[in-house]
């Protein structure tokens, strides 16, 4: 029995899995996303380049903000989703978004991968 609560953590949520699955979808030039600042951190940590990741979609105010350059704030890449599909909401970034992947943890805790690519031009206001 788990009574450690690191490893009670590691068995539950699987972060760590869940971001080598995301993450072994990736291409050469691919832009890694989290679609929340949470998914977006669990990339940066877990990935082994620790590479500069970005939240794919409107989210509340944050980090993110303050350091992403908007020009080029899009780029072909992946974005990882937990719990909700996200289609609609990458559908307004990007001309191609495909759901490459389902990753079911525990029955209310699901991942998306999906593969973007053609960012559409958004005017800045």
């Amino acid at each position: 029995m788990l009574t450690n609560l690191p490893d009670l953590q590691r068995f539950m949520y699987k972060s760590k899995e869940i971001v080598q699955r995301f993450y072994s979808h990736a291409k050469p030039g691919d832009k890694l996303y989290g679609a929340h600042l949470t998914t977006a951190a669990y990339i940066k940590f877990f990935v082994p380049s620790h590479p500069d990741t970005d939240v794919a979609i409107d989210s509340r105010y944050s980090y993110y903000d303050m350091v992403r350059d908007k020009e080029n704030w899009h780029k072909d890449g992946l974005v990882l989703c937990r719990n909700d599909k996200r289609e609609a909401e990458l559908k307004k970034y990007y001309n191609n978004v495909e759901l490459i992947d389902t990753y079911r943890v525990l029955p209310k805790r699901v991942f998306y991968t999906y593969r973007v690519s053609n960012p559409k031009i958004i005017e800045q206001k």
